[in-house]
C-alpha cells in the first residue's frame, strides 16, 4: 500500500513539473500572459505576413500598397489602398465623401458580419483604411470596429 501510495505521490509530482514546463514553454512562445501584448504580437504578424505579397491589384480600381499596426492607436492596424483612377485633381469633394461613405459602410458591415473577422471582433481591433490616389495625395480614411455592430 505504501508502494502505491508513494507511485502515485511520484507521478503527481512528475505531472505538476510537466506542467510547469508546459506553462514556461508557453509563455516563451506567446510571452507574457497579457492579453495586449499577445493582440499586438497577432497584428504585427498579420502585417508581416500581408506585407509580403504588397502591392497586390484588388480590382481595376483598387491597389492595396500597405498594411501596418498603428505606433499610436491601441489594437488599431492600418491598411493603405491607392485608388487607380481616382485623381485627387480630377474629383471634387462630394465624389470624394460619397466614395469614403460607400467604402466605410461597406467595411463595417463586413467586420461586423463576416466569419473572416471573428478573431478582429473577438479582440476589439480597429481597422483603419486610408485610401490615396495614384500620386500618393490623400483621398480619405475611416475606421470600423466593435463600436459600430
Amino acid at each position: 500500500m505504501k508502494k502505491l501510495i508513494l507511485i502515485a505521490g511520484l507521478l503527481l509530482v512528475a505531472w505538476l513539473i510537466g506542467q510547469a514546463a508546459k506553462d514556461v514553454i508557453s509563455k516563451r512562445l506567446d510571452g507574457d500572459d497579457d492579453p495586449d501584448t499577445k493582440i499586438q504580437r497577432y497584428m504585427e504578424k498579420t502585417a508581416e505576413i500581408i506585407s509580403k505579397d504588397l502591392p497586390k491589384i484588388i480590382d481595376k480600381n483598387t491597389t492595396a500598397i500597405g498594411i501596418r499596426v498603428s505606433p499610436t492607436k491601441k489594437r488599431t492596424m492600418i491598411q493603405d489602398y491607392q485608388l487607380n483612377n481616382m485623381f485627387i485633381e480630377n474629383v471634387d469633394s462630394n465624389a470624394i465623401e460619397e466614395a469614403k461613405y460607400s467604402f466605410e459602410t461597406y467595411m463595417q458591415n463586413h467586420f461586423c458580419t463576416s466569419p473572416q473577422m471573428n478573431r478582429q471582433r473577438k479582440d476589439n481591433i480597429v481597422l483603419e483604411y486610408s485610401y490615396k490616389d495614384p500620386n500618393g495625395n490623400f483621398l480619405f480614411a475611416f475606421e470600423v470596429g466593435n463600436y459600430g455592430c
